[in-house]
């Protein structure tokens, strides 16, 4: 059975939010959610799975769904996140990821764009 966590963004506690900062926490909230699994994936094709590995894997999955959605990576727009959103969604769906797990998250993710 895997973890499945939680990440929650609190607006309250932030006052200045860019695409830059919008983009780290969505690869904050990828982590959380799916950070064990992409683990799992690592220890099965022996591949380093400590924290570390499993953070750089993330922020490349991200990375992609910037690049898959025609989307800026460096410099993220409103629409830039939304778009690479989409394909995280995609991308959890893959994993399995429990529905409700995953509006959870997309819910935290709507309360970061609020704030660009």
């Amino acid at each position: 059975m895997r973890n499945l966590y939680r990440w929650h963004f609190d607006e309250n506690r932030q006052t200045m939010i860019d695409g830059v900062i919008a983009r780290d926490l969505l690869v904050q909230c990828f982590f959380a959610a799916h950070g064990d699994n992409i683990a799992i994936v690592k220890q099965h094709l022996d591949f380093p799975s400590n924290e570390s590995a499993v953070r750089k894997s993330i922020a490349d999955i991200v990375r992609w769904s910037f690049e898959s959605a025609g989307a800026n990576f460096n410099n993220p727009t409103r629409l830039d996140l939304i778009r690479a959103m989409e394909e995280l969604k995609t991308y959890a769906k893959i994993f399995h990821a429990p529905p409700q797990m995953m509006y959870y998250h997309e819910y935290q993710m709507q309360k970061v764009l609020r704030l660009l």
